[in-house]
C-alpha cells in the first residue's frame, strides 16, 4: 500500500475515513503508521532498525564514489589553469581533519570564545571534508585510523560504512549528505569552470548534438557522442552532416536530389528546362528556387516527388 506525504504526515492512497466516502479531491485521509525514509519523503516504507531507504542510500553512495573519477580529473585542469587555481588547490595537501579539530578546540578555550565563532572549516576540499566525517565516525564507533587517509581510501572507508551510517539514528546522514552533495558540485563547477563546449550535427544513432573532441593533432580531433560514447572522425562526421541535410532539407541541387529520391539529376534538369516538340515550346515542369554555396542549382524537394508521382501515373 503507497501512501504520501502531506505537511508532514502521511496518508494512504485511496483510503479514506468513513465520514470522506471517497470524494474525488481526496486522494487518500487514512493515516499510514508505517515508518518512512526522512530524507527522500516520497513515501518509502522502512523495515525493522532501518531510517533510510535504500534508494536514498544509493544516491549517497553514487556520489561519494563520483569523488574519486573528479579529483583524479584535477590535474589536468590545474596544468591549464595553473598552480594558483582552485584545481590545483583542491588536488593539492588538505589540513588533517584530527589536528585541525583540536587546534580549533584549543584556540576556543584559550580566548574564551565559542568554536562556532571562529573561522569556517574548509567545506571544498574533499579530502579535508571527508576526513572530519572519518574522524568523528571514527571516534564514534571506535573505528578510527591511524592515519590520515588519500581521497580513494577515505572514500572507501565511508563506503564501506555507508550502510550504518545511514540506520544510525545517533548520525546526521542528511548533514552527510548535503557535504558530499557540495563537494562533488564544488569540483564539477571547477572541473567545468569557462569550458565552451562545441556542439555539432546529432547523433545518428542517439539524436543528440556530438561533442567537439580536440586531439593532439588536427588529424585525431573528432566528435563523440555523449550518450553512447561513440567517436568520429572529421571526415566522418562531414559525412554524416552531408547525410543529414540531404534526408532534411527542403532544397537540394540535383545530385543530393537524386540520391534522396532516386530521380536520376539529369532528369532532374530536363524537367526544369523549356523543351522543344515538334517545333512547340513546352514549359518547364519544375523550376529552379536559387543556388548552393558552390553555384549548383537548387530544387525543392516537394516539386520533385510531386512530379515523379505524376510521371508514375501518366506512365
Amino acid at each position: 500500500m503507497s501512501c504520501y506525504e502531506f505537511e508532514g504526515t502521511h496518508y494512504l492512497r485511496k483510503r479514506h475515513f468513513a465520514e470522506c466516502a471517497g470524494e474525488a479531491d481526496c486522494a487518500g485521509c487514512l493515516r499510514c503508521t508505517e515508518r518512512h525514509c526522512g530524507e527522500c519523503r516520497k513515501g518509502t516504507h522502512l523495515g525493522f532498525g532501518e531510517h533510510t531507504c535504500a534508494l536514498c542510500i544509493g544516491k549517497v553512495r553514487a556520489t561519494l564514489r563520483s569523488l574519486v573519477d573528479l579529483y583524479a580529473a584535477l590535474p589536468e585542469e590545474a596544468e591549464v589553469r595553473g598552480a594558483t587555481s582552485e584545481a590545483a588547490n583542491l588536488h593539492g595537501p588538505a589540513t588533517d581533519a584530527e589536528a585541525w579539530s583540536y587546534r580549533k578546540a584549543a584556540r576556543s578555550l584559550r580566548l574564551g570564545i565559542p568554536m562556532s565563532s571562529l573561522e569556517d572549516d574548509d567545506s571544498d576540499h574533499p579530502v579535508f571534508v571527508l576526513g572530519q566525517w572519518i574522524h568523528a565516525l571514527g571516534e564514534d564507533y571506535a573505528d578510527r585510523p591511524d592515519r590520515q587517509l588519500t581521497l580513494s581510501e577515505a572514500v572507501a572507508w565511508l563506503d564501506i560504512r555507508l550502510g550504518r551510517i545511514a540506520n544510525d539514528v545517533g548520525q546526521d546522514f542528511g548533514q552527510f549528505r548535503r557535504e558530499i552533495n557540495h563537494c562533488r558540485t564544488h569540483m564539477e563547477a571547477v572541473l567545468h569552470d569557462g569550458e565552451q563546449r562545441d556542439t555539432g550535427a546529432p547523433c545518428m544513432t542517439c539524436n543528440i548534438p556530438l561533442h567537439r573532441v580536440w586531439g593532439s593533432s588536427e588529424d585525431s580531433d573528432g566528435w563523440r557522442c555523449p550518450k553512447c560514447k561513440q567517436t568520429s572522425t572529421e571526415t566522418q562526421y562531414r559525412f554524416a552532416v552531408k547525410h543529414l541535410h540531404r534526408e532534411e532539407a527542403t532544397e537540394l541541387n540535383a545530385y543530393d536530389m537524386e540520391l534522396r529520391t532516386g530521380v536520376k539529376a539529369s532528369t532532374i534538369r530536363r524537367w526544369a528546362s523549356v523543351t522543344v516538340v515538334r517545333g512547340e515550346e513546352i514549359p518547364p515542369r519544375i523550376h529552379s528556387c536559387g543556388r548552393d554555396g558552390q553555384g549548383r542549382k537548387l530544387y525543392r524537394v516537394e516539386d520533385v516527388t510531386a512530379q515523379r508521382g505524376s510521371e508514375e501515373v501518366a506512365s
